[in-house]
Protein backbone atom coordinates (compact mmCIF):
# COMPACT_ATOMS: atom_id res chain seq x y z
CA UNK A 1 0.00 0.00 0.00
CA UNK A 2 1.25 3.63 -1.35
CA UNK A 3 -0.75 6.82 0.33
CA UNK A 4 -3.05 8.48 -2.19
CA UNK A 5 -0.84 11.55 -1.64
CA UNK A 6 1.95 10.04 -3.73
CA UNK A 7 -0.10 9.23 -6.80
CA UNK A 8 0.30 11.40 -9.85
CA UNK A 9 -0.85 11.52 -13.45
CA UNK A 10 0.19 8.27 -15.13
CA UNK A 11 0.50 6.52 -12.00
CA UNK A 12 -1.43 2.84 -11.52
CA UNK A 13 -3.35 0.98 -8.89
CA UNK A 14 -5.79 -1.09 -8.62
CA UNK A 15 -8.73 -0.90 -6.56
CA UNK A 16 -11.45 -3.12 -5.75
CA UNK A 17 -10.82 -5.32 -8.64
CA UNK A 18 -10.51 -3.17 -11.28
CA UNK A 19 -7.24 -1.64 -12.58
CA UNK A 20 -6.53 2.57 -12.62
CA UNK A 21 -4.43 5.08 -14.72
CA UNK A 22 -4.26 8.36 -13.01
CA UNK A 23 -5.24 11.41 -15.16
CA UNK A 24 -5.28 14.32 -13.57
CA UNK A 25 -4.74 14.74 -9.65
CA UNK A 26 -5.75 17.17 -7.06
CA UNK A 27 -4.49 17.75 -3.22
CA UNK A 28 -7.52 20.23 -1.19
CA UNK A 29 -6.91 21.10 2.43
CA UNK A 30 -10.05 22.27 3.72
CA UNK A 31 -10.29 24.61 7.00
CA UNK A 32 -11.22 21.99 9.64
CA UNK A 33 -11.61 18.85 8.25
CA UNK A 34 -8.23 16.77 7.01
CA UNK A 35 -6.77 17.10 3.45
CA UNK A 36 -8.51 15.41 0.55
CA UNK A 37 -6.81 14.24 -3.02
CA UNK A 38 -9.18 13.99 -6.28
CA UNK A 39 -8.04 12.18 -8.69
CA UNK A 40 -9.75 11.70 -12.53
CA UNK A 41 -9.00 7.97 -13.31
CA UNK A 42 -9.40 6.13 -16.38
CA UNK A 43 -10.99 2.27 -15.77
CA UNK A 44 -7.73 -0.10 -17.61
CA UNK A 45 -10.61 -2.62 -17.64
CA UNK A 46 -13.26 -0.87 -18.94
CA UNK A 47 -11.70 2.32 -20.45
CA UNK A 48 -14.48 4.10 -17.97
CA UNK A 49 -13.41 7.45 -16.96
CA UNK A 50 -14.58 8.19 -13.16
CA UNK A 51 -13.51 11.15 -10.26
CA UNK A 52 -12.43 9.51 -6.94
CA UNK A 53 -12.08 11.30 -3.86
CA UNK A 54 -9.98 9.90 -0.45
CA UNK A 55 -9.09 11.04 2.69
CA UNK A 56 -5.56 11.86 2.33
CA UNK A 57 -4.36 9.10 5.12
CA UNK A 58 -5.75 6.01 2.92
CA UNK A 59 -3.58 3.99 0.66
CA UNK A 60 -3.77 1.94 -2.80
CA UNK A 61 -2.18 -1.06 -4.04
CA UNK A 62 0.12 0.17 -6.91
CA UNK A 63 0.62 -2.08 -9.79
CA UNK A 64 2.99 -2.15 -12.76
CA UNK A 65 2.06 -2.18 -16.17
CA UNK A 66 4.26 -3.31 -19.18
CA UNK A 67 4.44 -2.23 -22.60
CA UNK A 68 5.51 -4.49 -25.32
CA UNK A 69 6.32 -3.68 -29.11
CA UNK A 70 4.05 -6.81 -30.87
CA UNK A 71 3.21 -6.84 -34.61
CA UNK A 72 -0.56 -6.31 -35.58
CA UNK A 73 -1.60 -9.55 -37.60
CA UNK A 74 -5.59 -9.41 -38.22
CA UNK A 75 -9.21 -8.41 -37.00
CA UNK A 76 -12.13 -10.47 -36.85
CA UNK A 77 -15.64 -9.68 -35.94
CA UNK A 78 -14.29 -9.65 -32.07
CA UNK A 79 -10.85 -9.05 -31.72
CA UNK A 80 -7.57 -8.02 -33.11
CA UNK A 81 -4.74 -10.56 -33.03
CA UNK A 82 -0.95 -9.54 -31.87
CA UNK A 83 2.26 -11.23 -32.53
CA UNK A 84 5.45 -10.97 -30.57
CA UNK A 85 7.92 -10.89 -33.34
CA UNK A 86 10.58 -12.32 -31.76
CA UNK A 87 9.11 -15.35 -29.47
CA UNK A 88 6.28 -15.31 -32.49
CA UNK A 89 3.22 -16.12 -29.46
CA UNK A 90 0.52 -14.04 -30.64
CA UNK A 91 -1.82 -12.37 -28.24
CA UNK A 92 -5.87 -11.68 -28.63
CA UNK A 93 -7.17 -8.18 -27.30
CA UNK A 94 -11.22 -7.40 -27.67
CA UNK A 95 -11.96 -4.84 -29.97
CA UNK A 96 -13.89 -2.92 -27.43
CA UNK A 97 -10.81 -2.24 -25.60
CA UNK A 98 -9.10 -0.84 -28.57
CA UNK A 99 -9.52 2.93 -29.54
CA UNK A 100 -9.01 4.12 -32.82
CA UNK A 101 -8.83 0.14 -33.93
CA UNK A 102 -10.07 1.03 -37.97
CA UNK A 103 -6.14 2.56 -38.03
CA UNK A 104 -4.16 -0.49 -37.50
CA UNK A 105 -2.34 -1.99 -40.53
CA UNK A 106 -1.36 -5.23 -40.65
CA UNK A 107 2.34 -5.95 -40.22
CA UNK A 108 2.80 -2.12 -38.65
CA UNK A 109 4.39 -2.45 -34.59
CA UNK A 110 2.25 -1.26 -32.04
CA UNK A 111 2.58 -1.01 -28.00
CA UNK A 112 0.27 -2.73 -26.28
CA UNK A 113 -0.05 -2.69 -22.63
CA UNK A 114 -0.13 -5.38 -20.40
CA UNK A 115 -0.98 -6.13 -16.56
CA UNK A 116 -0.11 -9.56 -15.27
CA UNK A 117 -0.08 -11.02 -19.26
CA UNK A 118 -3.58 -9.74 -19.39
CA UNK A 119 -3.86 -7.26 -22.48
CA UNK A 120 -5.24 -3.62 -21.31
CA UNK A 121 -4.54 -1.17 -24.71
CA UNK A 122 -2.80 -0.46 -26.95
CA UNK A 123 -0.89 2.72 -27.82
CA UNK A 124 -1.67 4.25 -31.52
CA UNK A 125 1.06 6.69 -32.79
CA UNK A 126 -0.07 10.32 -32.74
CA UNK A 127 -0.78 10.17 -36.77
CA UNK A 128 -3.08 7.16 -36.33
CA UNK A 129 -0.84 4.99 -38.69
CA UNK A 130 -2.13 7.11 -41.80
CA UNK A 131 0.27 8.70 -44.30
CA UNK A 132 1.22 12.16 -44.05
CA UNK A 133 -1.91 14.22 -46.53
CA UNK A 134 0.24 16.49 -48.01
CA UNK A 135 -1.19 19.88 -46.42
CA UNK A 136 -0.19 23.00 -48.15
CA UNK A 137 -0.54 21.63 -51.47
CA UNK A 138 -3.94 20.93 -53.70
CA UNK A 139 -4.28 18.92 -56.97
CA UNK A 140 -5.95 20.11 -60.29
CA UNK A 141 -8.74 17.21 -61.52
CA UNK A 142 -5.97 16.11 -64.21
CA UNK A 143 -4.39 14.74 -60.49
CA UNK A 144 -1.02 15.86 -62.26
CA UNK A 145 0.60 18.43 -61.21
CA UNK A 146 0.43 20.62 -58.04
CA UNK A 147 -2.17 23.20 -57.22
CA UNK A 148 -1.87 26.69 -55.92
CA UNK A 149 -1.96 26.91 -51.85
CA UNK A 150 -5.30 28.37 -51.25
Amino acid sequence: MVPVTTLRAGSTFEQDGDIYQVLTYEHLHLRKTSAIVKVKVKNLKTQALIEKSFVSNKGVNPIRITKRDLQFLYKDKDAAHFMNPLTFEQTSIHLKLLDGCQFLKEGHSFSLSFYEHEPLSIDLPPSGGLPDPGLGTCRWPDWGSPGPIW
